[in-house]
């Protein structure tokens, strides 16, 4: 059983903090080191730990346009994945400043897309399928 002994959350504040003394984002293809907030926080954390193998299948659930995925697919071998409906299926039309989802598969062929929420529980989410 994992015992949750401390916890704490960061908040943007405190990441633009880091930013105001110095501290700079690695490097990441498709990405400037000055765009800041949670998302470009997690890319180094995750590539750091994430302990990645050839074969192994991930997932960035709402991942939207996110170009992790399609990274640690051509660094590693993965086979990745990205879940989201982009608020299709709301009828939002938020997604659409950053063009149309539906040409993503076609830009990024190493990644596999599915345009549904992941808790819709879609066949198109293989069972027992990510790492």
């Amino acid at each position: 059983m994992l015992l949750l002994t401390y916890a704490s959350l960061a908040t943007v504040d405190e990441l633009f903090l880091y930013k105001k003394k110095g501290f700079t984002l690695p490097n990441f293809p498709g990405y400037t080191n000055d765009q800041w907030g949670i998302k470009a926080h997690n890319r180094p954390w995750i590539e750091d730990f994430g302990d990645f193998t050839a074969g192994q299948k991930i997932i960035e659930v709402g991942g939207g346009y996110s170009l992790l995925p399609k990274y640690l697919s051509d660094k590693y071998g993965l086979e990745a994945w990205i879940g989201d409906d982009f608020g299709m299926l709301s009828g939002e039309k938020m997604w659409s400043r950053w063009g149309d989802p539906l040409e993503l598969p076609a830009r990024n062929p190493s990644v596999k897309y599915v345009f549904e929420k992941f808790g819709s529980f879609s066949p198109q989410y293989p069972d027992a399928n990510f790492d």
